[in-house]
């Protein structure tokens, strides 16, 4: 859990920006009120996200302003969230204890360059559970957490939901220990449902976009990996299967909640921008595993780097002797090449009229335009608004101004 839960701003409003931007600068203040300068490295998305979420929460007037120098442009004033204001501290409090079991899961792992760092944050995490326990959360499941983790992987025998366990637990109760620490009376039990989902998605998210590195890594335990320790569709089919469902969890718990403020900002987070992360290392991973052909020996890897700028610079040479193309007839160099449009929610791409879609298009990866999937906006189109039907190739038709409704298009 490190720097997944992170919003989709495309479609958020200034004030919703900013209401996650001085989340984020808060919870990087009391990081260093409470625990040390260097603290602040530890920074992640997924704390400041803890930390609005409990604000969501809170019955008062929110947050006042605040306002700190910011240690990496010291000559700036950023707004922020008050640190001392109890959600925050929590937030600073988790970021500190999972840091720090961060750093012992790389020294279980081999990694002794990071694994001898633990020292660092060692004492400073048993600061960070005292102060959990100020605020009525209990500390205990951070406890030999990278521990309990590792006793669970065994490859081709821990399924998904067994393997992701110790995050949906921890999760589980970080999220039903919300109000206690909101101080508001609110459902924890649809809370604790919600943190577990959560877990869940971001535990096999995380293995399903590492897989291509463990697989070539001999001992590494990853849910997609057989007993032998290669990767198989079946067992990615069955991560990517338990991952959608804890997704789906996500979308039909997340709007139960009786949020008071923040609400977009945390929907964007939990199911915009995970569902949408989720659908492209899918499909990543899917296409790598086509292409897979087993670890590399020392030998094989060498030949790779030899061979790699010698193909690169063949390349050419191959294209030329191959003749024409259909669509370069002539062989003239191909079709023209294809402009590209500089995007901006007001306007739309350069060049094009602006539509619905325009506000939401980098919330998703596709476009449905009634049969043809255009492109997201950083690719190069060609306008075909000349009243095609668009039925023309989706890469070279991108003007979606009447193909989609921008209430569902980010929801693909």
């Amino acid at each position: 859990m490190f720097g997944t839960l992170k919003p989709s701003t495309c479609r958020l409003s200034q004030d919703q920006r900013g209401a996650w931007r001085q989340s984020y600068c808060g919870t990087c203040k009391a990081l260093g009120d409470g625990y040390g300068l260097m603290s602040r490295a530890t920074l992640s998305f997924d704390a400041a996200l803890y930390a609005l979420a409990a604000e969501a929460l809170a019955d008062d007037e929110g947050p006042s302003d605040s306002r700190c120098r910011c240690p990496l442009m010291p000559v700036m004033f950023r707004p922020i969230v008050d640190p001392a204001r109890p959600s925050v501290r929590a937030a600073a409090a988790v970021q500190m204890l999972l840091a720090d079991q961060w750093f012992r899961d790389q020294a279980l792992d081999g990694q002794r360059a990071l694994g001898s760092l633990k020292w660092l944050t060692g004492p400073k995490a048993t600061v960070a559970r005292q102060e959990l326990e100020s605020l009525g959360v209990s500390a205990d499941l951070f406890s030999d957490l990278a521990e309990r983790q590792a006793a669970l992987e065994v490859n081709g025998k821990t399924s998904p939901a067994g393997a992701a366990e110790p995050t949906a637990a921890l999760l589980e109760h970080l999220f039903a220990s919300l109000p206690t620490v909101a101080a508001v009376d609110a459902n924890a039990d649809t809370l604790g449902r919600l943190g577990r989902s959560v877990g869940t998605a971001v535990y096999l998210l995380d293995a399903i976009e590492d897989l291509p590195r463990d697989a070539e890594d001999e001992g590494t335990f990853n849910p997609c990996l057989d007993a032998d320790g290669v990767p198989t569709a079946p067992k990615l089919n069955a991560v990517s299967q338990a991952l959608w469902k804890a997704l789906d969890t996500i979308r039909e718990t997340v709007g139960t909640i009786p949020w008071r403020r923040n609400q977009a900002v945390l929907e964007s987070a939990l199911v915009t921008a995970l569902r949408s992360r989720a659908r492209r290392s899918i499909e990543a991973t899917t296409a790598w595993l086509e292409a897979f052909r087993g670890p590399r020996t020392v030998w094989q890897r060498l030949w790779a780097l030899v061979l790699a700028p010698v193909l690169w610079l063949a390349k050419p040479l191959m294209l030329a002797a191959d003749g024409p193309t259909p669509r370069d007839p002539d062989g003239s160099g191909g079709p023209p090449k294809k402009r590209r449009g500089k995007f901006t929610a007001k306007k739309g791409r350069k060049g094009k009229k602006s539509s619905s879609c325009d506000d939401c298009c980098c919330c998703c990866d596709a476009w449905d335009c009634g049969g043809c999937a255009c492109d997201s906006c950083d690719v190069d189109c060609f306008d075909c608004s000349d009243g095609s039907d668009c039925s023309c190739d989706c890469g070279d038709c991108c003007d979606c101004s009447s193909c989609c409704d921008c209430g569902s298009c980010c929801d693909c």
